[in-house]
C-alpha cells in the first residue's frame, strides 16, 4: 500500500517503523487482514491520502483517529498517535467502511457516537474445548459499533472505581442460579431477580442503585454477580429465550485482564482490560467468554427496561 503525504520529505514511525517520505509518499507491506496502522511523528506532517490495490480510498481517510479517540483528518501532531483502521484489500477496507458508517460521517466525530474494535484469533494457555478454540479462532475483523442503539452488541458507559466496588458488592448477597449455555466450566451465577430500587437501597449495593437511577431503568429484571475461575469458559449462547422481552444489560468487570475473552459472534472481543462498565445486548447477540488468567474473574451486571440516558 502506498501512504500519501502533504510533506515532500521526511520521517514518519509506522508501527514502530521509521520510514522516509520520498516525493510526497512512503510504500509499505502489510499483513492480509484488518489491523491498525500506529503512526508517530516528531514534526507535524499530514497524510492526504492511501492507495490500496491502486485505489485511493479519498475521504476515508478520515476515518483515522488518535489516543484520545478523536477524528484526525490525517493530521499526525509532534508528541501524538495516531490509528488508522486498514485492510490491503481495497474491496474488503471500502465495503466494510461504507456498510458500518452512514455516509457523510467521515470527517466528523466518529468516535462520539461509535465504537471501534478490530477482532482477533486468540490461542488459550489454559486447555478449552475444541468448539470454543474454534469459535475463539475466527476473526471478525475490523466493526464500527453505533453507540445507544437497540441492535448494538456492546458499547462502553463510564469509567468506576472497580477496587471500590469489589469491596462494596459480597456474592453471598445473591441466589444461585444454574447456568443456562450449551457448555460451561469453573461458572457460578447468583442473582438478585426483580428487586425494586429500594430493595437495592436497602442492601447497601450502591453501585446498582446509581445506575439504574442514572440510566432510568423503569424495572430491574434482575442484578448478579458471576464467577468464572481460571481456565473456564462460557459456552456459546444467547441470553434471551424465544417470547421473552430483550432487556438492556450494564456488565462491569471486577477484574480487568487482557487475559479475559468475550467475544460476540457479530463484532468479535470486547475490551476487557477496562474500568469502564459496558452495554451488553447479550439477547441479541450470540457469545462466549474465556477466563484465561490465573485467578478466579468476577463480574457484576444489572438488566432490565432502561431508557438509555
Amino acid at each position: 500500500m502506498r501512504i500519501y503525504f502533504r510533506e515532500s520529505s521526511g520521517n514518519v514511525s509506522i508501527n514502530g517503523q521509521q520510514y522516509t517520505i520520498d516525493n510526497h509518499c512512503v510504500e509499505i507491506q502489510i499483513p492480509n487482514k484488518w489491523q491498525l496502522l500506529e503512526f508517530q511523528s516528531d514534526t507535524y506532517i499530514k497524510i492526504l491520502d492511501m492507495e490500496l490495490d491502486g485505489q485511493k480510498i479519498r475521504y476515508l481517510i478520515h476515518i483515522m483517529f488518535d489516543q484520545n479517540q478523536r477524528c484526525t483528518f490525517g493530521d499526525i501532531f509532534d508528541g501524538m498517535i495516531s490509528y488508522m483502521p486498514i485492510h490491503p484489500s481495497y474491496a474488503i477496507f471500502r465495503s466494510t467502511v461504507v456498510q458500518q458508517l452512514p455516509n457523510g460521517w467521515y470527517g466528523q466525530q466518529i468516535y462520539e457516537h461509535y465504537e471501534f474494535c478490530l477482532d482477533k484469533p486468540v490461542e488459550f494457555k489454559h486447555p478449552q474445548p475444541k468448539h470454543i478454540r474454534d469459535y475463539f479462532a475466527i476473526d471478525t475483523g475490523a466493526h464500527w459499533i453505533k453507540k445507544f442503539d437497540e441492535g448494538s452488541s456492546w458499547f462502553f458507559n463510564e469509567e468506576h472505581d472497580v477496587e471500590k466496588i469489589k469491596q462494596e458488592i459480597d456474592c453471598e448477597m445473591f441466589e444461585n442460579d444454574p447456568p443456562y449455555t450449551d457448555t460451561h466450566s469453573g461458572w457460578s451465577m447468583r442473582n438478585l431477580k426483580n428487586p425494586t430500587i429500594q430493595e437495592l437501597q436497602d442492601l447497601g449495593l450502591t453501585f446498582f442503585v446509581d445506575l439504574a437511577t442514572k440510566h432510568n431503568f423503569t424495572k430491574i429484571s434482575s442484578v448478579s454477580c458471576n464467577i468464572l475461575q481460571p481456565g473456564g469458559h462460557i459456552g456459546i449462547h444467547v441470553d434471551n429465550t424465544i417470547g421473552q422481552e430483550w432487556w438492556k444489560k450494564i456488565y462491569l468487570n471486577l477484574d480487568p485482564s487482557d487475559e479475559v475473552y468475550f467475544k460476540f459472534g457479530t463484532t468479535g472481543l470486547i475490551p476487557m482490560n477496562t474500568q469502564k462498565s459496558i452495554w451488553l445486548n447479550a439477547d441479541g447477540h450470540v457469545h462466549a467468554v474465556v477466563n484465561d488468567t490465573d485467578r478466579p474473574r468476577r463480574i457484576v451486571a444489572i438488566r432490565g427496561r432502561s431508557e438509555w440516558t
